[in-house]
């Protein structure tokens, strides 16, 4: 599996560089917000959408941005990785 970075998307791509999965975000001058992770439903349950937040933590922690999510999903890694001083946020209270 790899992972490519295109237009605010993490493709999440397998052995033929077929899209499997993705997960979409944004950024301000202060946080990474994830929006929307998707795994075809076949591969469901297999940790990809986590090794995507996981690529998505990584590009944050780089350009030293807090992760933030507006996702259920999102939001359930960063309480579950508090320890990487993540920052959840929803959609009606802006990360400061």
């Amino acid at each position: 599996m790899k992972v490519k970075e295109q237009n605010q998307t993490l493709l999440l791509l397998d052995d033929t560089n077929k899209v499997i999965g993705n997960l979409e975000f944004t950024k301000t001058d202060n946080a990474l917000i994830i929006t929307r992770p998707f795994i075809e439903s076949s591969l469901g349950g297999n940790g990809f959408a986590e090794f995507l937040l996981d690529r998505a933590s990584e590009i944050a922690n780089k350009e030293n941005l807090k992760l933030a999510s507006v996702c259920y999903y999102g939001i359930k890694y960063i309480e579950k990785n508090g320890k990487l001083q993540v920052q959840v946020s929803h959609p009606d209270k802006p990360v400061s």
